[in-house]
């Protein structure tokens, strides 16, 4: 990094200034302005910018969450819940470790970024780590049976119920919440960034660039975008973004599922027994409730929430409810 006099440093600010102002915040109106550092190399200026997106930050756009009231719901099985249950945490998988193959590729061909290589996207999926969830309103009103179907085991899997605090929400700049949106024309705000991006950069100084717009914001948004043909599931996304995660490789887990090596962060459940570390930097997630499918008998409710709240008792520190799904009528 080059030491600048103050004559450098006045056009750079400048030029991060109009940046912001005519392209960042025409997408995020509230986006604060980001530090910047600079490189000087042969005669050629690379503006770095760090973007400072907390979610507070995004407000205004179509990416913040805007319910107060987060609860949501993740179907799995009754093994991995009584794991959630016991280790106090939930696992969040990296977008190469998915199902669906055109995660994030989608979205990135759909705004025609020309420079961006297929190494590029999946360099960046390794970065996105994602939990699949539900308004938990949905199930309220009995308009989740496909996702019971798919991801519920067909009515023989669990719903498990997540509250996440609102306290401190908007202060976390790594970890978002957001629906995914199914349709291209959803696209058109990062599109428009894109355009005005380039227009930004066309008028600059052909010695003078300014940061790698895709992976220091784009991805992490495209990543809440997917072909329309899951449009049904109506999915909501908790994303953890890890800009380094070769840094982070005591962090990083491995399984496998179908032979496929698949990689994962864990995020901490909130407990009673080890209060919630203030400085911990994690969302405040408590698991509120248990949700059988409506393959389950009354005397099944009445045995798993017994071991249920065995193990609650014992690594969180309070009991969860346990209740079958309201689709159970139609399945007597």
């Amino acid at each position: 990094m080059e030491n600048l006099n103050q004559d450098d440093i006045g056009p750079i600010d400048n030029i991060v200034n109009n940046y912001v102002n005519s392209v960042l915040k025409k997408t995020f109106p509230n986006i604060w302005d980001p530090s910047y550092g600079i490189d000087n190399i042969n005669n050629s200026t690379t503006i770095t910018l760090f973007p400072e997106l907390i979610n507070e930050s995004l407000k205004g756009s179509k990416y913040y969450y805007r319910r107060k009231k987060k609860i949501f719901i993740h179907y799995t099985n009754l093994n991995s819940l009584l794991n959630i249950i016991r280790e106090g945490q939930i696992r969040l998988y990296d977008l190469s470790s998915l199902d669906d193959p055109q995660e994030l590729s989608y979205s990135t061909n759909a705004l025609e970024l020309l420079d961006i290589e297929t190494g590029d996207i999946e360099e960046q999926k390794k970065k996105i780590f994602i939990l699949s969830m539900n308004e938990f309103k949905e199930e309220a009103k009995l308009n989740n049976f496909i996702n019971w179907r798919l991801y519920g085991q067909d009515g023989s899997g669990i719903g498990i119920v997540l509250e996440i605090s609102e306290k401190d929400y908007d202060y976390h700049s790594h970890q978002h919440i957001c629906k995914v949106f199914y349709n291209k024309d959803d696209l058109k705000d990062l599109e428009n960034l894109v355009n005005l991006s380039n227009e930004f950069f066309d008028k600059q100084d052909e010695n003078i660039k300014l940061l790698n717009l895709y992976q220091d914001l784009l991805a992490r948004f495209l990543a809440f975008h997917k072909i329309n043909i899951y449009n049904p599931e109506n999915e909501v996304r908790l994303i953890e973004y890890i800009e380094n995660p070769d840094y982070l490789d005591e962090t990083i887990n491995f399984d496998l599922k179908n032979l496929k090596e698949r990689r994962y962060i864990n995020i901490k459940l909130f407990s009673e027994i080890s209060k919630k570390d203030p400085f911990l930097y994690s969302l405040d997630i408590k698991l509120s409730k248990v949700i059988l499918g409506y393959k389950y008998s009354r005397s099944n409710k009445r045995d798993i929430e017994e071991i249920v709240n065995k193990i609650s008792d014992k690594s969180l520190g309070y009991q969860i409810p346990v209740e079958i799904t309201r689709l159970k009528k139609f399945f007597k």
